[in-house]
């Protein structure tokens, strides 16, 4: 006990001299359930990395997110997405992927930022670059397949749905090793669905995808369409020329019944680890002011379970102000991005309230106020839920062994279905026990946990001796 109490003591004691090294850095680290919005903004700082203030509540206190300090540099990001690096779903501790919309001179390109709370991001792959300047495609709705071997998105110019081959590299959360090694994408069909479109999605509009399973792509396309891209017996192109496709379908039509127009965007989400159903959002403004619908779709039969409408809640006094990008954290709250404003809502306790069958009409609190206007508002959420279990000293339960298991286990979070909460699981799987630590050190604050490990065994031997 007396061991304990003093490597409890040593760490609080490293948490404030952190505060000497850059508290910036420290806050900057993602954690479970932290939300990243991309602010499209055209200065260095393109995100904000959001969590519940002090005492806040999501979807109870209004503007209960607080934003830390954000150490990425890149500019123009938008539609952003955390990847399922080792089986666990929105990996806080895996790839953060965030995405550049594109314009006619630059096109879609997809970057890989840092999770570990350092500033180095990669650019992993640029349609322009790709293509040797023949294609500059813009797109958004990036998605991850389940397994992390996937990338989906939409093109904006094009109507076409990608998928590329990816991978996630050696060490996920550095920022770096990331790669995309192939690419294919629908290809014109039969214009069979309700409005006879040849391409999957419409043209000029933002649109969203998920992964229903590892193979198979859902798009929900702006004229109210739900299609599906079956990528199971299509092969991969290079990164340069994909391999087109026409194994898309259109698997129901009429979402949008109750809107003036087809949506200028549409959001996406199916994550089987938080809600057993598909949740749908589509938005757009019109002549007579504008509209956020929320559907809930079972995955089987595609038939609607609930709808909402919530475009007065989510409308700050704009009168054109939409949903854009929706996100569901580990508990359940479903995040809601704005266009046309710089606010994001929240929906608290969705997924229960769906399941219940009580969820109501403009029932979202406004959750977070960017500190300059915004025109996108890509979001997602660090879930970090499910993947294997009974991994030792993964006393945070996000599939990897790090420093940050040893902070979860000195506040008392380790879960314990996931491991044994004994702080020698975490020395022996953390590079070989904490004292090997000391000789690969990229921070500070590594070196002096490392320390003070260290300190606390060699106080255990003494007394044995």
């Amino acid at each position: 006990m007396r061991q304990i109490s003093l490597i409890r003591s040593l760490a609080l004691l490293l948490a404030s001299t952190m505060v000497l090294f850059g508290a910036g850095r420290a806050n900057a680290q993602i954690q479970q359930d932290d939300l990243v919005v991309g602010v499209n903004s055209s200065s260095t700082d393109s995100f904000r990395i959001v969590r519940p203030g002090s005492g806040a509540v999501p979807g109870v206190t209004e503007f209960g997110g607080s934003a830390t300090s954000t150490p990425w540099s890149k500019n123009f990001i938008q539609s952003v997405e955390f990847d399922n690096a080792n089986g666990i779903s929105h990996n806080a501790s895996g790839n953060f992927l965030g995405a550049n919309f594109g314009n006619s001179f630059t096109g879609f390109e997809i970057f890989n930022f840092a999770t570990n709370g350092s500033g180095t991001f990669q650019s992993v792959w640029g349609i322009k670059n790709a293509t040797g300047g023949a294609r500059t495609d813009r797109g958004g709705g990036m998605s991850v397949s389940p397994d992390n071997t996937k990338i989906a998105w939409g093109a904006n110019d094009g109507g076409l749905i990608h998928v590329m081959q990816y991978d996630a590299g050696p060490a996920p959360g550095t920022g770096s090793g990331a790669s995309i090694n192939g690419w294919m994408s629908t290809a014109t069909g039969n214009g069979s669905g309700s409005t006879g479109s040849l391409t999957p999605l419409k043209t000029g509009t933002s649109q969203a995808t998920t992964w229903l399973d590892n193979n198979t792509v859902l798009a929900l396309n702006a004229f109210g369409e739900l299609i599906s891209f079956d990528v199971s017996s299509a092969s991969f192109g290079t990164t340069s020329t994909p391999n087109t496709t026409a194994s898309w379908m259109i698997e129901k039509s009429g979402i949008f019944s109750s809107s003036p127009g087809d949506a200028q965007f549409t959001g996406l989400v199916y994550n089987e680890h938080i809600a057993p159903d598909i949740i749908i959002g589509s938005a757009g403004f019109f002549s007579g002011g504008s509209e956020t619908e929320i559907f809930v779709w079972d995955k089987d039969t595609f038939e609607e379970i609930a709808h909402i409408d919530i475009s007065s809640s989510v409308d700050d006094g704009d009168s054109q102000a939409t949903g854009r990008e929706i996100a569901l954290d580990s508990q359940g709250n479903l995040y809601v991005g704005g266009f046309g404003q710089n606010v994001t809502s929240v929906i608290p306790n969705f997924v229960e309230e769906a399941m219940n069958g009580t969820l109501s009409d403009n029932s979202s609190v406004f959750w977070y106020q960017n500190d300059f206007f915004t025109s996108f508002s890509g979001l997602d959420v660090a879930a970090s839920v499910g993947g294997s279990v009974g991994v030792p000293g993964d006393f945070n339960d996000d599939g990897v062994v790090t420093g940050r298991d040893f902070l979860a286990w000195q506040r008392g979070e380790s879960p314990a279905p996931y491991s044994t909460g004994d702080l020698s699981d975490w020395q022996t799987a953390y590079n070989g026990g904490a004292l090997a630590a000391v000789s690969a050190v990229p921070e500070p604050s590594t070196l002096l946990l490392a320390l003070a490990i260290g300190t606390c065994l060699v106080g255990k031997r003494d007394r044995a001796a």
